[in-house]
């Protein structure tokens, strides 16, 4: 392991902004079952995705980035999968794209990911993403943005996406989840999954959860998260 690290911050040179930094370098070689090579690549795609999104600092104190957070609308749950990977879940009904910007969520994600990610575990097993419609309506959907962060998440940030379970879409989905699709790399389309919960499940019981339990339970999240993650720089500030 000692050998990858040193080859993959070799590769990505001394300049980059991960340079010395054997914690990063582990997450990348991580999410790429410690291919060196493909480990470089994915570092390269996170690099130019960040500078696309206009992304040099993630601050969970920012305005824009604290609303977001505080919205509950993407968690990081308290338990794992079967296979140890960590579980994110997305609220699609309580996202208003009129009074958010992809900037501002995109760092929300990417903060409650490093977090998770402190975790060598959540960095071997991945995480699986639950996209959850459940009582969402067609005002609350942005497609660009879910292509961002389906995107982001398979070829653009530091973790193994397992899979994607899109719960409870709705009829009016179709059409767009279709449009969706040709616009997701292909490796990852396989990885979607459209479920609708049987009654009693586990599933069920996420998509529907006690709004003060959940609220207490994110909170909770979010307070870990800050205390162990300060504001980080994403990008090379030299650039």
């Amino acid at each position: 392991m000692i050998c990858c690290i040193e080859n993959f911050l070799s590769s990505v040179g001394a300049s980059s902004s991960i340079a010395d930094n054997n914690v990063q370098a582990f997450r990348f070689l991580a999410a790429r079952k410690f291919n060196v090579q493909e480990a470089v690549d994915l570092f390269h795609s996170y690099e130019a995705f960040l500078k696309s999104e206009g992304i040099t600092l993630v601050d969970p104190f920012e305005e824009s980035v604290r609303r977001e957070l505080l919205s509950g609308k993407f968690t990081i749950l308290n338990d794992n999968d079967p296979a140890g990977a960590r579980v994110a879940q997305l609220f699609v009904r309580l996202h208003r794209p009129t009074k958010s910007t992809h900037k501002a969520f995109l760092q929300s994600v990417i903060f409650q990911l490093s977090a998770a990610l402190r975790r060598e575990t959540a960095a071997r097993n991945g995480i699986i993403l639950i996209y959850d419609m459940t009582n969402s309506k067609y005002s609350n959907f942005d497609a660009d943005l879910s292509k961002k962060l389906f995107n982001m998440l398979k070829s653009c940030y530091p973790i193994r996406l397992r899979r994607i379970i899109v719960l409870t879409a709705p009829l009016w989905f179709r059409a767009p989840f279709q449009l969706l699709r040709v616009f997701i790399k292909e490796e990852l389309r396989d990885r979607v999954h459209v479920l609708r919960p049987s009654p009693g499940s586990r599933l069920a019981s996420l998509s529907n959860p006690d709004p003060a339990v959940a609220k207490r339970d994110h909170f909770a999240w979010l307070n870990a998260a800050i205390t162990e993650t300060a504001p980080f720089v994403t990008t090379n500030s030299n650039e």
